[in-house]
Order: C-alpha cells, then structure tokens, then sequence
C-alpha cells in the first residue's frame, strides 16, 4: 500500500510492506497448513477462477513442484515429504494472472 506522510509531502510517500509477505500482494485468499510442514502442505483458497498453476520454488528460485488443477476444487494436498528442509515460497495464479503467494517451511 502506498501512503502519502502526513506532513504535507514533504517526505513523500512511503511503503507498507507486511513482513510475512513475499513482497507482492496477495490477490485472493490463500490458507496453508501446516506450517512448518514435514509431509504434506494443504491449501484452500478463493477469489480465483478458471485453471490453476501451483508452484512451490526453492530458495535460488528453482521450481521444485508445478501443478495444475480447476480452481472450483478450493483445496489440494502437496507431498513435501522428498524435499530438502528449508524455505520455499509457493503462489497459486490463475488464467488472468491473480496471483497468491506464501513462505512455507519445510522441515524433517
């Protein structure tokens, strides 16, 4: 979110970013659990039509999963259990690019 500071501009603006965020906003609705996780991310989400990508990306920005599935199913599980124990950011994006993202932590 942009805010103009409340001094009249004379700072500017500034930039709210949410510390949880992956820095882009989150579009539609998007639930994971659990979190950090060691054999399976299940996810629920809204807000998004048509055919769904899911990706799950490594920390270098590897894709490490691609899935696509309809986005009226609302909910999918993930196998994590082969992953090496870090951080990944997974995002779901549909056919007019909406797009949710959030950090996962898979572990042993």
């Amino acid at each position: 979110h942009m805010l103009q500071h409340e001094d009249k501009g004379m700072m500017g603006q500034f930039l709210v970013v949410d510390p949880n965020g992956v820095g882009e906003p989150a579009l539609s609705d998007l639930a994971v659990w659990p979190n950090p996780a060691t054999e399976g991310l299940y996810l629920r989400w809204s807000g998004m039509a048509g055919t769904l990508e899911i990706a799950l990306t490594d920390a270098a920005g590897r894709a490490v999963l691609r899935r696509q599935l309809r986005s009226d199913r609302m909910n999918e599980r993930i196998d994590v259990g082969g992953l090496a124990p870090g951080i990944y950011v997974l995002s779901i994006t549909d056919r007019s690019g909406t797009r949710a993202t959030q950090r996962v932590m898979i572990t042993d």
